[in-house]
């Protein structure tokens, strides 16, 4: 998200303008936890985007415009071509913004988010204390 006065005249330009501004993806719907206000039920048997279908979509937002992108899930880090989902975004200019529950994170991975100009990575914590979060993802170890 944008914060400054300059975001708010950006905003307000592409407003003015009935524009595409931000996209939200949820790139799918599987996740390795089961946190207990998570709405996606069926999370392990519905199928995903494809690549083809999300680069289309980032293709065709960007034409009308978008320059914001939040990429989130289910957990994202599950998908194998998120890598090449995030080069995607940002050739074509995208600023991103990701959202995850952070478990799945390996180092060489955040040496690529840093590489590739992730402005952002929102990580989901319910708590600070092991239990209470661990007893809300329902599963043992994941702060």
């Amino acid at each position: 998200m944008i914060d400054s006065g300059v975001g708010l005249r950006m905003r307000e330009f592409y407003a003015e303008r009935n524009m595409l501004f931000k996209i939200h993806l949820d790139l799918l719907y599987a996740c390795d936890l089961d946190c207990q206000h998570c709405y996606l039920d069926e999370k392990s048997s519905m199928k995903p985007a494809s690549l083809e279908q999300i680069t289309d979509v980032l293709s065709q937002a960007s034409e009308l415009g978008a320059m914001d992108l939040l990429l989130s899930g289910g957990e994202i880090f599950l998908r194998k071509d998120l890598m090449t989902i995030l080069e995607a975004a940002r050739r074509l200019k995208y600023r991103v913004r990701l959202k995850t529950h952070g478990g799945r994170i390996k180092p060489e991975q955040v040496e690529q988010l840093v590489a590739l100009g992730v402005s952002a990575v929102d990580f989901s914590v319910y708590a600070l204390d092991d239990d209470i979060h661990d007893a809300f993802t329902q599963r043992k170890g994941s702060l």
